[in-house]
């Protein structure tokens, strides 16, 4: 049974804000975090816990090539390629004077395949409760995604015709 009495109302709002809107291959990545309070006013040295994770991208799609294959995943032996999220380490940071602050992430790796780079930003509501803000961008391995698209299907020993296309990763 849920009580009214159960629900708290969160004292605060939080924002993550990439310094990208997507990613080519980066040794880093920086975002803008903040906090602030509902009725006005920064978080003032507000302790946060950063978390971040690259997650592997199953499906790129662009909208203009319709039947073309883009960054598709090699099925292997163990499964998938790359179909894992990499982890990074939680860290924490407190925020400045006006609850805000930079965090940056270092060492990113470079997984062949497209990504999702996911931030996660944690706090603690002066309600009692822990709140937290995500946030992903594109994170593509470079700045060309080929494309592939097969004329029909065949079978063994007929010849087949492929199209590739190379496009940004904008499409």
């Amino acid at each position: 049974a849920f009580s009214v009495g159960d629900f708290r109302v969160p004292f605060m709002k939080a924002s993550l804000d990439p310094k990208e809107s997507r990613w080519i291959a980066p040794a880093s990545a920086e975002f803008d975090i903040a906090v602030a309070y509902l009725n006005g006013g920064g978080a003032k040295h507000l302790p946060v816990k950063l978390r971040a994770q690259l997650e592997p991208r199953f499906n790129v799609d662009f909208d203009d090539y319709p039947d073309y294959e883009f960054a598709r995943r090699k099925d292997g032996d163990a499964g998938t390629e790359e179909s894992e999220p990499i982890p990074f380490a939680a860290e924490p940071v407190k925020l400045d004077a006006g609850g805000a602050g930079r965090a940056r992430l270092d060492k990113l790796p470079t997984p062949a395949m497209p990504h999702k780079l996911r931030l996660e930003m944690e706090y603690a509501d002066p309600s009692g409760e822990i709140q937290t803000v995500s946030r992903a961008t594109l994170w593509w391995p470079a700045g060309v995604v080929l494309g592939l698209k097969r004329e029909r299907w065949t079978r063994a020993g007929q010849n087949q015709t492929l199209r590739f296309l190379a496009v940004d990763p904008d499409g």
